[in-house]
């Protein structure tokens, strides 16, 4: 897989993620609670996970929602700090 591809890939699944567990970007930009750098980090934290196809098996049991990230998300604490 390409890097570009790799890319891509984790930065559809972080925005799946921060959808299926209920975080609100926009919101949380808003208030200060996140900022570019943050953002930053987030994607560096999922582009160094090796569990993508488990990632993405996760997102598609649960695409209706859920209130937390699974165990083997980098970002996990991240979410659970926006809620």
């Amino acid at each position: 897989m390409s890097i570009t591809t790799r890319i891509k890939r984790h930065e559809r699944l972080l925005e799946a993620m921060v959808d299926t567990v209920g975080v609100d970007m926009v919101e949380q930009r808003q208030r200060g609670v996140v900022d570019q750098g943050d953002l930053n980090e987030m994607t560096d934290r999922c582009l160094s996970c090796n569990e993508g196809n488990a990632c993405e098996e996760w997102l598609e049991i649960h695409g209706a929602g859920t209130g937390q990230a699974p165990g083997f998300c980098k970002n996990r604490e991240t979410f659970e700090r926006m809620r």
